[in-house]
């Protein structure tokens, strides 16, 4: 069974794979399945309550967000359009306390249409469970990364 969502990109955003530094990384061009997965979980957890559920890895609602398939669909005439900056940034000093600052690498993008993000579940009570905390996602990855649900 499959369903979509859309989510439109409310502000620039930047979202940096899983194993980059933090002085510096290009951004992914779309959110992972992993970001998208893992904002489901939060939601789940924040709104529904459900830590105690999703603690435990053989959980049913863990299963029905692990388990999810993720693809996508960007609307033909789209357009990314990409920022590479140089930001100032504090990080922890090594020898003493406090911070210092440095400078980073950013890069930002803008996506120009709606991104669909296309769900495929085994069954419906999945697919109900994931359809609860869709709606409310407003970003994937770093809380400055906006979606806004359509």
């Amino acid at each position: 069974m499959r369903f979509s969502v859309k989510y439109l990109p409310t502000t620039l955003f930047s979202l940096k794979d899983s194993n980059a530094t933090n002085s510096g990384a290009k951004s992914l061009f779309l959110p992972s399945p992993y970001a998208i997965k893992l904002a489901i979980l939060n939601q789940a957890i924040t709104v529904g309550g459900e830590f105690e559920q999703l603690s435990s890895h053989n959980s049913k609602q863990f299963q029905f967000v692990r388990d999810t398939k993720i693809s996508y669909f960007i609307e033909e005439g789209s357009f990314f359009s990409v920022n590479n900056s140089f930001v100032k940034i504090l990080k922890p000093a090594r020898e003493v306390g406090g911070f210092i600052q440095t400078v980073a690498f950013r890069e930002y993008l803008f996506l120009s249409s709606p991104l669909e993000i296309i769900f495929e579940v085994a069954t419906e009570e999945q697919a109900l469970y994931l359809k609860r905390y869709l709606h409310r996602i407003n970003y994937f990855g770093k809380r400055g990364c906006f979606f806004q649900f359509v």
